[in-house]
């Protein structure tokens, strides 16, 4: 096996040291990107050829594989396939003038060997393209990826990948063109090759309006964040900080509030008499400060607005069943008085009558 592996390296060393430079042919690139730079190697094989034969350690060779060029100031070596049926590959190594470098790889999906694609590309920052030769990030997926295509998968399970895109974690694209709420991508979760659940970003209809989409259960939409910060739960267009369309349980809930009224209880605030709460209660059908059922059932209340009105009519309250205590005493000690003097009447009169008999 070892002296297999020596000749398989001894003959590959002998085709290096027997190539010579070749010309670049022009690589066709798609996309964005312009058609004009990157070449790759000829396609032409150099003799000793390989083609068809086999290699010791039952290597089979089509048709061959060619490492050629220079490495001068811009310029570029490269390792190019052809195979026997058509299509190729290569992997380009480029230098610009200030000995930055980087390294192509192509491929292609025709019957010919040439016009091949770039497909990924590491730069001289160490930054790493695919589907752009231009990255501007430590990864950078240029592909475009609308129109609801897969663009990145981040993670797979085994599960359901014999059905649809499979079962996996994974970034999608939508539109760019349009406005109102348009749908520019998704992260989301595909279960057996159906959605279902996602992140889902809008572009809205300015640079300022983004907003998010949280997508559950049949990937449909739970919450939303918009671009001036509401949380909407159950509501699309929420008008609030926090707006929930369903029942809320918490073990505590604190509201911060002004105002609150325990100036019912100065000397300076006078309530309403009596008298003027019936008229006020017959005409409108509710205590003053408070909202009517409509005006509850239309706009909803504000608990915090609301304890502390309901709080003042309990102060104010207080203040009637104080005035009316004060008034029964008088009353009582009036009542009283009287008796006393009825008794003491009662008994002059019984003794006035004692006398007359």
């Amino acid at each position: 096996m070892v002296k297999k592996f020596v000749y398989f390296v001894l003959i590959q060393a002998f085709a290096i040291l027997s190539l010579n430079a070749q010309t670049l042919q022009d690589v066709t690139k798609n996309g964005s990107d312009t058609t004009t730079g990157i070449t790759a190697a000829s396609f032409e094989a150099i003799a000793p050829s390989f083609f068809g034969s086999s290699i010791p350690g039952n290597i089979n060779l089509l048709k061959g594989l060619t490492i050629n060029g220079t490495m001068a100031n811009e310029s570029q070596n490269a390792i190019t396939y052809q195979s026997g049926g058509g299509g190729g590959a290569a992997i380009v190594f480029s230098r610009g003038g200030s000995y930055e470098t980087r390294m192509d790889f192509f491929t292609n999906n025709q019957p010919s060997s040439g016009n091949i694609i770039p497909r990924l590309r590491i730069g001289d920052s160490g930054n790493i393209g695919v589907g752009t030769l231009q990255p501007k990030a430590a990864l950078d997926i240029g592909t475009f990826i609308n129109d609801q295509k897969l663009g990145i998968v981040l993670g797979r399970l085994s599960e359901g990948n014999s059905e649809g895109e499979g079962t996996f974690l994974g970034v999608r694209g939508y539109n760019t063109q349009g406005s109102g709420d348009i749908k520019s991508f998704a992260i989301e979760h595909s279960f057996y090759g159906e959605q279902n659940s996602s992140i889902n970003f809008y572009r809205g209809d300015a640079k300022a309006g983004g907003f998010l989409g949280f997508n559950t259960g049949d990937n449909t939409e739970k919450m939303r964040i918009t671009a001036g910060g509401n949380v909407g739960i159950g509501i699309s267009a929420p008008g609030e900080k926090l707006s929930v369309n369903g029942k809320i349980r918490a073990k505590a809930i604190k509201v911060e509030i002004n105002n609150w009224p325990d100036y019912v209880f100065s000397p300076e605030y006078t309530k309403p008499s009596l008298p003027e709460l019936e008229t006020f209660i017959t005409s409108h059908g509710h205590l003053p400060d408070i909202p009517s059922a409509t005006e509850a059932k239309e706009n909803g209340v504000d608990l915090g607005d609301v304890q502390a009105k309901l709080l003042k009519k309990i102060e104010e309250l207080t203040l009637y069943l104080i005035e009316k205590d004060k008034e029964l005493k008088l009353q009582k000690e009036q009542n009283d008085y009287q008796k006393g003097q009825m008794e003491l009447l009662l008994k002059r009169v019984e003794k006035l009558e004692e006398e007359m008999d």
